[in-house]
C-alpha cells in the first residue's frame, strides 16, 4: 500500500511540473520575440505529450505488476520501445473519441435540461432556461470526464497486457485477444518489409 501512494505521489509531482511548464508558457507567449513563443510552445507541447503518456502507462505498470512510479519508468521504457507507434495511436484514438463523446454529452443533456423545462414551464424566464443549460453542462461534462478517464486506464490496461502478458491474455479470452493482434499485426508485418 505505500509503494502505491508513494506512486501515486510521484505521479502527482509530475502533474504540477506539468503546471509549472504550463507557468513558463504562459510567460514564454508573452514574449515579444516571435521564435521565443513558438519555440516555447514545442518544447512545451512535446514535453507535456511525453508525461502525459508516460503517466497513463506508468500507472498501469503500478497497479497491475506493484512496481514504484520509478520501476514503471523501465517498463515503460520497453514497452514503448516494443510497439511505441501503437501505443501512441491508441493514445491518439482514445481522446478523439472522448472528445466527441462529451460533445455529444453535453449537448444531450442540455437538450434533456430544456425539455425538462419546458414540461415543467419554467422556461419563460431567461435565467431559467440559462440554469438549466448550465446543469446539463456541469452534469454533462463531470460525467463523461469521470467515464473518460475510466475508459482511458482500461485501454492503457488492455494494451499492456496485450503486449506483456500476450500468452495468458490469449487463454483467458482468445476473441479480444486475437482482435488486437489483428490491429497490431499489420503494422508490425510493414515494419518488417521496409
Amino acid at each position: 500500500v505505500t509503494s502505491g501512494l508513494g506512486s501515486i505521489v510521484f505521479g502527482s509531482f509530475f502533474i504540477a511540473l506539468l503546471a509549472a511548464l504550463a507557468y513558463l508558457y504562459e510567460k514564454g507567449s508573452e514574449s515579444r520575440n516571435p521564435c521565443v513563443r513558438v519555440i516555447v510552445l514545442a518544447v512545451l507541447g512535446a514535453l507535456a505529450y511525453i508525461f502525459k503518456i508516460y503517466n497513463a502507462f506508468a500507472f498501469v505498470f503500478v497497479g497491475l505488476k506493484g512496481h514504484s512510479y520509478l520501476g514503471a519508468a523501465g517498463q515503460m521504457m520497453d514497452l514503448i520501445s516494443k510497439d511505441g507507434k501503437t501505443a501512441i495511436a491508441t493514445d491518439e484514438a482514445l481522446h478523439d473519441v472522448i472528445r466527441l463523446c462529451k460533445m455529444v454529452g453535453v449537448s444531450v443533456l442540455v437538450l434533456v435540461a430544456l425539455l425538462c423545462g419546458y414540461e415543467y414551464s419554467i422556461l419563460d424566464d431567461f435565467w431559467l432556461i440559462c440554469t438549466c443549460c448550465l446543469i446539463g453542462i456541469v452534469v454533462a461534462f463531470t460525467f463523461l470526464t469521470t467515464f473518460g478517464r475510466v475508459l482511458e486506464a482500461s485501454v492503457c490496461t488492455v494494451f499492456v497486457a496485450f503486449e506483456e502478458y500476450g500468452p495468458q491474455m490469449k487463454n483467458a479470452n482468445s476473441e479480444l485477444f486475437e482482435t488486437l493482434e489483428q490491429m497490431v499485426k499489420p503494422e508490425k508485418d510493414e515494419e518488417g518489409c521496409c
